[in-house]
């Protein structure tokens, strides 16, 4: 058991008060970076579906006509 002078010591103690977030909280290291890469992506998404949609459209419309 502490005794009390120890636990006298124990509160006088000037000691940074910790968060539990600041216990679980992962060091934030390049998150603009991947951000700006992520809108980049979101941004070149519909031009990405609407390739791979045109592509399918006219493949299907191909073989629907027989031209392949």
């Amino acid at each position: 058991m502490d005794s009390k002078a120890e636990t006298l010591e124990a509160v006088k103690r000037d000691d940074k008060r910790l968060l539990a977030s600041d216990l679980v909280r992962r060091p934030r290291k390049k998150i603009r970076e991947r951000l700006k890469r992520h809108i980049a992506f979101l941004r070149e998404l519909p031009t990405l579906v609407g390739s791979k949609m045109r592509d399918v459209t006219l493949k299907r419309g191909r073989e629907t006509y027989g031209y392949e």
